[in-house]
């Protein structure tokens, strides 16, 4: 795919999916338990780039589904920026025409507009995962 132009190479599947999947890629603040050298690799700016690229996804994802199915957003991070955050801004972003749904997963706890497990309370790595439904 051509870099920056992934929502005009899907445009014929607008409105068609039932369900499309983000597994967005982020810090990894999440894996840190296992790969602790990965807080030494995030700055301020690597955030920023990460963020910035996650709601260009959700935002490409967004058109492709149809009216009352589901985007399903995960990231492996920790941070409220790259989960909780990213739902909210989408949801500002697109006005009333998506809903954050419920997730009840066997662990974890709700996080803003999705559901959040993390390795203290877990013992998992860190996930963010929301799933939202469009009007």
């Amino acid at each position: 795919m051509n870099p920056g132009h992934e929502a005009a190479a899907l445009e014929d599947l607008n409105g068609l999916a039932d369900a499309v999947l983000v597994d967005a890629p982020c810090s990894g603040t999440g894996t840190w338990r296992r790969n602790p050298e990965g807080r030494w690799r995030l700055n301020e700016a690597e955030l920023g780039k990460l963020t910035a690229l996650q709601a260009r996804l959700l935002d490409v994802a967004a058109p492709l589904v149809r009216v009352g199915g589901r985007l399903v957003f995960v990231t492996c991070s920790l941070l409220d920026a790259e989960g909780a955050g990213q739902v909210e801004a989408f949801l500002a972003r697109h006005g009333g025409g998506w809903r954050a749904l419920p997730v009840d997963l066997p662990m974890g706890a709700p996080r803003g507009g999705g559901w959040r497990l993390d390795p203290l309370t877990c013992g998992t790595d860190g996930f963010f995962v929301a799933c939202l439904r469009r009007l």
